[in-house]
């Protein structure tokens, strides 16, 4: 990927679907809202609908193959590495919720070193989620 680094912060929390069990090898299955459009996020930028749209219909035949995962935090040098695997999303469509344009969704948080860390600070109520993507400012 060219461009510059990009890491979107989203307060967001999580409802649990699937709380982690022997019964499904540790998978918890979450729903939240992953992204937005239209509005100023935590790091001032505002990231268009029709751009959001656009790269979200990109990532689902990924998604739907489940050939994507989410790391627990962000390398320096912006390179997603499969050891650090926390999440797999599992859907993900855009919503009006109370007047904002949302992206939500759902994943498995997996049964790894990572995972583990995720699901504990789910369980205790934390809300930050922390998109990463390398592509230009608009």
């Amino acid at each position: 990927m060219g461009g510059e680094l990009l890491i979107e912060v989203l307060p967001v929390t999580f409802t649990v679907i699937e709380e982690a069990t022997e019964k499904n090898r540790g998978l918890m299955k979450v729903k939240g809202i992953f992204a937005s459009a239209d509005e100023v996020n935590g790091n001032s930028r505002v990231y268009p609908e029709a751009i959001q749209d656009r790269e979200i219909e990109k990532l689902k035949p990924l998604i739907e193959q489940r050939a994507i995962y989410s790391e627990a935090d962000h390398p320096e040098d912006g390179k997603s590495r499969i050891r650090f695997a926390a999440a797999m999303p599992t859907k993900i469509e855009k919503q009006i919720v109370d007047g904002r344009k949302v992206y939500s969704g759902e994943a498995i948080i997996l049964n790894t070193t990572q995972g583990k860390n995720v699901q504990e600070m789910i369980r205790a109520g934390g809300r930050s989620v922390f998109h990463k993507g390398g592509g230009v400012r608009w």
